[in-house]
């Protein structure tokens, strides 16, 4: 594998900011309608006008170019859902000499979809955003996504409880490849990476995209639609999913310490004995089956916020089910993996390199224009 390739997937580990004891759970705070101007990457006028139109389907903005070449669009909207506008940022290598025909020469690039921690209950994609920078320095796609957080509104009334975070990340996804040949993006090299909560959802995600089991709403078994709409995305396959310390079997990351049942009560809308079914499909391990693409979990062996038993299990469910997945415990580390950077890249950056080799005897299948 060329030292270029192992340089570009490289992985700089963002963590919470303590690792060393559980920190008290976050007192949750209303979700704004928009990120601030000021968390961006950098300023983009078009993305910081009132949204007037679906974000799914309105065309890209020009993107804004940095002195190095890479391209990037800040607080680019992907999704309204709830009254609620969310978006991403999104960074890409500098653009190669156009061909004759005006298209780009490079071939398509992998992309990196970063999802960020918090407890579904806090954090902001701006924890990745010196990340898919770094990416696209070395040439990959790169977004760092936000999504809904669950709290308690007015009255007592759960506010964007599961599965309004799976469904937002999916979202994004799909925005994304829908504009796959217009970001010079492939497909089929997409890799959902994402630390705690995110973790959590980048599971879910990917190994929930062939839809086994059953998603299970609020109140019991999904009645989805037949096809996917705006408040249903569709589900997108990925090629690897890297799980940094994120949780996966809810009931019993339920019943190990305080912290965790006051966040699965905000994010799951109750407490367990009473939504046992919620609680079920909002599990990675209840998704697990031959057609899941590979997982890499990085877990500290001594992690006071997320036990390592969590790993532990997700790891026993996809070697049943014979998914490719490789358990890598981080002796001594805690929740974030602090100490333990550089032994963390390399995994990563290994892990990553075998699975995101483009295959040149795989035909582009065609794809619907780009917006």
């Amino acid at each position: 594998m060329p030292v270029a390739l192992l340089a570009l997937i490289s992985l700089a580990v963002l963590a919470p900011p303590a690792e060393t004891t559980p920190a008290a759970p976050p007192e949750p705070a209303p979700a704004p309608v928009a990120p601030v101007v000021g968390e961006a990457v950098a300023g983009d006028a078009a993305a910081e006008e009132s949204v007037l139109v679906d974000p799914a389907t309105a065309p890209l903005p020009p993107p804004k170019t940095l002195a190095d070449g890479v391209r990037i669009w800040s607080n680019l909207p992907y999704r309204t859902v709830g009254g609620q506008t969310l978006r991403l940022d999104l960074a890409l290598p500098p653009a190669a000499p156009s061909g004759e025909d005006g298209a780009e020469a490079a071939a398509p690039t992998p992309l990196m979809v970063f999802v960020h921690g918090g407890g579904w209950v806090a954090g902001t994609k701006v924890r990745y955003q010196s990340e898919i920078l770094a990416r696209a320095r070395q040439g990959a796609a790169a977004a760092t996504v936000e999504y809904r957080l669950s709290r308690v509104g007015p009255g007592g009334v759960y506010v964007a409880p599961f599965p309004a975070a799976l469904e937002d990340v999916r979202a994004a996804l799909a925005f994304l490849v829908a504009r796959a040949d217009r970001l010079n993006v492939d497909p089929d090299r997409i890799v959902l990476i994402g630390d705690s909560a995110g973790g959590h959802l980048a599971l879910l995600a990917g190994l929930s995209a062939n839809g086994d089991p059953p998603d299970l709403g609020p109140d019991g078994p999904e009645k989805a639609p037949a096809e996917p709409t705006a408040d249903v995305p569709p589900r997108t396959p990925v090629a690897a999913v890297v799980n940094l310390f994120g949780v996966t079997d809810m009931p019993a990351y339920y019943t190990g310490n305080r912290h965790a049942r006051t966040v699965l009560s905000l994010f799951l809308a109750g407490h367990l004995a009473v939504r046992r079914s919620a609680y079920d499909a909002a599990s990675p391990v209840r998704y697990a089956d031959e057609d899941d693409p590979p997982v890499l979990t990085l877990h500290g062996t001594a992690d006071p916020i997320v036990p390592f038993d969590q790993a532990e299990r997700l790891h026993a469910v996809l070697e049943s089910a014979g998914v490719a997945n490789q358990l890598v415990p981080v002796e001594g580390g805690g929740h974030g993996l602090f100490g333990h950077r550089d032994a963390v890249r390399v995994r990563v950056g290994e892990f990553l390199a075998e699975r995101l080799r483009p295959d040149p005897a795989a035909p582009r299948e065609p794809r619907p224009a780009t917006r």
